[in-house]
């Protein structure tokens, strides 16, 4: 095996590997962030309220209804060798000479989130604001 098939059968194996990886990693690392997310600007979001109860004004609360994350990974791997003797011995390409190779890899992730967002009024307004904190 040469050099270019061994590096090549290594990169190939590493980005079929990560692949795997990819799925049941990213829910389990997105899952918590979201959720992280959705609770802390949902705390800002009470404590916005208090403020604007407080100076006599509406409050106003939307909740989050619904994320949709789109994910999408892509690894890519060429090379190419100029010069690889095909021609007969003493000819301008002699058997077995090799004058260039270049070898590219690429590598790209992308997470595309949908998130929708509903105003909360009327009596689960009301429900949100009256329902007691339970004491820790």
């Amino acid at each position: 095996m040469t050099r270019c098939q061994l590096a090549f059968a290594i990169a190939l194996l590493i980005c079929l590997a990560a692949c795997e990886k990819l799925g049941p990693d990213a829910i389990t690392l997105g899952r918590q962030g979201y959720n992280d997310a959705i609770e802390m600007t949902s705390e800002q979001q009470l404590l916005r309220n208090i403020v604007r109860v407080h100076n006599n004004r509406p409050p106003l609360s939307v909740e989050v209804t619904q994320v949709i994350v789109g994910l999408s990974a892509a690894a890519s791997l060429s090379g190419s060798i100029a010069g690889l003797g095909i021609g007969e011995k003493g000819g301008a390409f002699r058997t077995g000479s090799i004058t260039s190779g270049t070898v590219n890899s690429g590598l790209s992730y992308s997470e595309t989130p949908s998130i929708q967002y509903q105003p909360i009024s009327g009596e689960a307004l009301v429900r949100q604001y009256t329902t007691p904190i339970p004491s820790i």
